[in-house]
């Protein structure tokens, strides 16, 4: 199989790996974007697809594979490679936003989902369960004809072993991939070249992850990659009211018995269509969708910063949302719809690595990983502008549910990310 990608360029992938990506389970992610919404101003991003994603990440995995082969089994290498095909299977539609509210209803995660996706023991249609425009269940099967153990594909997928640690560690294949793609799509140009040496560059063992002395200056350029990428992704506006819209239509869908994890299979817009069918079983929900579909997102009230973490209560769970929404709207006098996201090493993690050297190694610990919490308040009438007693009385309540304003960190502006060598501020 030839592939042709923008990052990497073109690459040809091995017979049996062609037929795991051929399977259903796989194409289904070329309808599951790679980030968790999908907005007009940040339009080259919204069109990445998982697929694209995972062929990526494959890339780097095909160009460690004859080094990894002097180090590893060949079992296990194809294990390895297998597990890097399948390991965003699991991913439901809009990924980690559907994903967020599933786990905290439920524990649900898109990794340990793969285990039963594979078995085809999360549905009484077992293997024949139509998981993509009419086809069954194959990956079992492929993988058997490979002779590879689903278990130690799982396993890996979990980050399980020397092998798993690039499959999904502190710094591995997919988050490199992940890293620069956002990047790239984000209209930043980063050396591609920086991405393919850090992989290159990686040498895990049972315990820890080892970062070669000359990939090192490459992991801090994909470390700064990592946070411009996010702080430009977190922060953005629209981005921010069309995930308060996908939330407030997924937890209503919820909490109304219509929508849980047999759904996951759903591909982006199938869950759109399926929402939006939902009149009126689930009174707004249509209404939001249609919203959605052409760019007409909520206005924003107040959107706030907070450096701490996230305190004894999930308030992306439905209750704790539902009630900081009604107290919301009884000091602001409009309908309110909260979004809050939960970062814990999003923009910044702590690596506890190994640098090797040509005389040994040394362990060395870099960076801290972040701890923030984002709150925003939006409001699905339109054209609100947020005045400041709106913004004093959001923060007031916001307070009550454990947000300190003395927390509060200013958003980075997008001049600022943007910055270009020798001149301050892009000319917007």
């Amino acid at each position: 199989m030839f592939v042709a990608d923008p990052l990497y360029g073109p690459f040809s992938v091995p017979d049996g790996i062609t037929s795991l990506l051929a399977a259903p389970e796989v194409q289904r992610l070329r309808e599951v974007r790679l980030i968790n919404t999908s907005t007009p101003n940040l339009a080259a991003l919204s069109d990445v697809r998982r697929y694209a994603h995972t062929l990526g990440v494959l890339a780097l995995g095909l160009r460690l594979a004859p080094r990894l082969r002097q180090e590893h089994t060949k079992e296990d290498v194809e294990t390895f490679l297998a597990a890097v095909v399948l390991h965003d299977v699991g991913s439901p539609a809009f990924a980690h936003l559907f994903e967020y509210i599933l786990k905290s209803t439920g524990g649900w995660t898109h990794e340990s989902m793969l285990v039963h996706i594979i078995e085809g023991d999360y549905r009484p249609e077992s293997i024949y369960h139509q998981v993509y425009h009419g086809q069954g269940l194959r990956l079992k099967a492929i993988l058997e004809t490979m002779q590879i153990d689903p278990k130690s594909v799982v396993d890996m997928v979990m980050g399980v072993g020397p092998l798993g640690r690039l499959v999904a560690g502190s710094v591995d294949l997919d988050n490199i991939d992940n890293v620069y793609r956002m990047s790239v799509s984000l209209g930043f140009q980063p050396d591609i070249g920086a991405a393919t040496s850090l992989a290159q560059g990686l040498f895990p063992d049972e315990t820890t992850l080892g970062v070669s002395q000359s990939a090192l200056k490459h992991l801090h350029l994909w470390r700064k990659w990592r946070r411009k990428a996010y702080e430009i992704l977190a922060f953005d506006e629209p981005t921010l009211q069309s995930q308060a819209m996908l939330t407030e239509c997924f937890t209503a869908a919820i909490d109304a018995g219509l929508l849980g994890e047999e759904h996951w299979s759903l591909t982006d817009e199938d869950i759109l269509k399926y929402l939006a069918g939902m009149r009126p079983k689930v009174k707004g929900v249509s209404s939001i969708v249609q919203r959605f579909f052409v760019g007409d997102f909520f206005s924003t009230v107040f959107v706030g910063w907070y450096r701490q973490p996230m305190g004894d209560v999930d308030l992306r769970a439905p209750e704790p949302r539902a009630e900081l929404r009604a107290r919301l709207e009884e000091r602001l006098r409009i309908p309110c719809v909260p979004y809050v996201f939960y970062d814990r090493g999003t923009f910044e993690k702590r690596l506890s690595l190994r640098i090797i050297g040509r005389d040994g190694w040394v362990p060395e610990e870099i960076g801290q990983t972040s701890v923030s919490t984002l709150a925003g308040v939006f409001t699905s009438r339109r054209h609100v502008k947020p005045v400041r007693w709106m913004q004093e009385k959001a923060i007031e309540v916001l307070e009550e549910f454990g947000l300190a304003p003395d927390r509060r960190s200013p958003i980075p502006s997008k001049r600022g990310v943007y910055e270009i060598a020798g001149q301050a501020e892009l000319p917007f």
